[in-house]
């Protein structure tokens, strides 16, 4: 078989234009670089596309099945705000891809003065409905009347079109002594070695990025952040939700675990539990000398 390499845009770690064509998922073609590693869809969609998507889901698929789990929302949210309160400056937060608001009501029970944005306009809704303040944005357009001590974006950089430009808009909305908490999936992961393309972060609607622990690194150090610590980091499952998800991500290791999931009390099927799936958060400090708004 021959190898197919091409010259597309620049990576988001290296700048480095050579990719080869891993391969094909859902008629999208998934390519790796050949500098550092970082992995990406080549073409992405469009804002657009990628609006229509997520508001699209979020009322009648995958994230609409995450509404229904309240709990476990909840759980999750407040295990994040435990997670990165220590290293977060306290004061004024935003939760950026926020989704309905549960970390962005998390954090303000905890005296953190928090508030999102959400591409999602039925999230966005059903947020404001419950009086928290989010409202719909990217990054890129949301211009505060100040800045944030702390910007956090769980499961979200994989998602956008541009990473460099997601990270310079991240720098550009903290203080000097701000910081950013991200979480993504690792290519790195044992997870991901042992599934290959049917690892179920290779989403071909939603995830366009793929990143591991050194590439990440790379991509905060060159836009305006010092990484203090890049660490491997669990997310809160419960056994009936974790099979929703593998029926949509993959359908084949769903069929495994769907029998043992059945024959669970409703008490074990619902309860949530830290589960490592092969995901990092990073914590990132502005850099001392990086001018605002800079590369």
């Amino acid at each position: 078989m021959t190898t197919q390499l091409q010259e597309i845009d620049p990576c988001p770690s290296c700048e480095g234009t050579r990719f080869q064509l891993l391969f094909t998922k859902k008629e999208r073609d998934f390519w790796r670089c050949c500098g550092c590693g970082v992995e990406r869809q080549y073409p992405l969609p469009t804002n657009e596309q990628l609006e229509q998507y997520y508001s699209r889901h979020y009322e009648s698929g995958r994230l609409a099945s995450m509404v229904e789990e309240q709990e476990m929302i909840r759980v999750r949210a407040e295990r994040r705000v435990r997670e990165v309160r220590p290293h977060l400056p306290p004061g004024r937060w935003l939760d950026v891809g926020c989704s309905s608001g549960a970390f962005v009501r998390a954090a303000r029970g905890d005296g953190i003065d928090a508030r999102g944005i959400e591409l999602a306009a039925p999230a966005v809704a059903n947020a404001q409905a419950s009086g928290l303040p989010v409202e719909q944005s990217r990054i890129e357009d949301h211009q505060p009347d100040q800045p944030y001590d702390g910007v956090t974006a769980f499961d979200v950089i994989e998602h956008v079109q541009d990473p460099v430009s997601f990270v310079k808009n991240a720098e550009r909305l903290l203080l000097p002594s701000g910081k950013l908490a991200l979480t993504v999936p690792n290519l790195a992961s044992v997870t991901c070695r042992l599934m290959g393309k049917r690892w179920y972060f290779y989403i071909p609607d939603g995830h366009l990025y793929y990143f591991d622990p050194r590439t990440l690194r790379a991509l905060l150090e060159a836009h305006g952040f010092g990484v203090e610590r890049i660490v491997a980091i669990p997310k809160a499952m419960t056994p009936r939700y974790t099979l929703g998800q593998l029926q949509q991500l993959n359908p084949l290791l769903a069929k495994l675990v769907h029998p043992i999931v059945q024959i669970m009390p409703d008490s074990i099927a619902n309860m949530a539990v830290p589960v490592y799936v092969g995901e990092i958060l990073a914590i990132s400090r502005r850099a001392a000398l990086s001018p605002r708004g800079s590369a």
